[in-house]
């Protein structure tokens, strides 16, 4: 993996603590070989609930629509879901975007679509879920664009976050992006217990710009199932738990605190590419390495999981 993928470590130790903290970076290089990206499918989940309106519902599926026929990979397959209290299916299976044979179909199914009824996220996702199974092959990525306050079905956040996790058991990587009025602990913990990350803007209408950008930042899949382990003696308190795929020019952050300051740390990142199971081992002592004073007061499990870093 190391062809393909950079770890820095940063550090600083803090003599009135007794402790140190640290960060460690998996970036994508910019020019990678003997690795090629995973096809995707990929599934939009759109609320068009009363809680929408309909100038916001419009917006959001011009971008798909943009997604689709622009930006998505001759390979990738898609299907597009519309609910409220039920699910409202483009295609009983999911489509392949090279076979253009969609596209008139496409334009009826989103002619003339109007907010209506109420709002069953749970209802929705579980049927998704059932529907398709586990692909190895295929990077399977469900984006969700929903302000999250169910008024049907599951309606407690924690008891959806859990059973939906449970049922989709890592099949579906949920992105989840929302309004400011959206129920955020929800979305949050929904995506990061799903591997993926939530984003919000101020109103549904500008939300379009920002799902094209996230398209481009999943538009290619390299590294999938990634975990890290570490040892230490005196290495504690490594976040998170859950982490996300590695897609081309994107990055994966850790962060962790040590009691010593020759600690020795070292660390095994472990994942899957089309040609197969792929790792990467470092090892360091962190009075070795040069020091950098991080914006980094506290390691905890917080409630919203803010210590995810992606970007591009």
């Amino acid at each position: 993996m190391d062809k393909f993928v950079d770890v820095s470590i940063l550090h600083t130790y803090l003599e009135d603590e007794g402790a140190g903290y640290f960060m460690v970076e998996l970036k994508m290089r910019d020019v990678y070989t003997g690795i090629e990206p995973f096809p995707k499918d990929v599934v939009f989940v759109l609320d068009i609930s009363r809680s929408m309106d309909d100038e916001q519902v419009e917006k959001i599926i011009g971008a798909i629509e943009k997604i689709i026929i622009k930006e998505m990979n001759y390979y990738d397959r898609f299907n597009i879901v519309l609910f409220s209290q039920k699910n409202d299916f483009f295609s009983p299976e999911l489509l392949l975007r090279g076979y253009n044979d969609w596209r008139s179909d496409l334009r009826l199914f989103f002619k003339n679509v109007l907010t209506r009824g109420q709002t069953d996220v749970f209802g929705s996702l579980s049927q998704i879920i059932s529907r398709w199974g586990k692909r190895k092959d295929r990077a399977s990525i469900m984006v969700l664009i929903s302000d999250g306050r169910s008024t049907k079905g599951i309606q407690n956040p924690s008891e959806l976050i859990k059973k939906i996790t449970v049922l989709n058991n890592e099949t579906w990587r949920i992105y989840c992006f929302g309004n400011e009025r959206a129920d955020k602990y929800l979305l949050d913990m929904l995506a990061y217990m799903n591997r993926g990350y939530s984003r919000y803007a101020k109103n549904f209408i500008r939300l379009d710009r920002d799902i094209i950008k996230f398209f481009d930042e999943v538009r290619n899949p390299l590294v999938l199932n990634v975990k890290f382990q570490h040892t230490g003696k005196y290495i504690e308190s490594v976040y998170p738990s859950v982490i996300p795929d590695l897609f081309e020019g994107g990055r994966v952050v850790f962060y962790g605190k040590y009691r010593e300051k020759d600690s020795v740390f070292s660390g095994r990142v472990v994942g899957n590419t089309r040609n197969g199971k792929k790792e990467i081992v470092f090892l360091t002592r962190f009075n070795e390495i040069a020091e950098y004073q991080l914006s980094l007061i506290h390691i905890s499990e917080p409630t919203r999981p803010l210590y995810i870093s992606y970007a591009v």
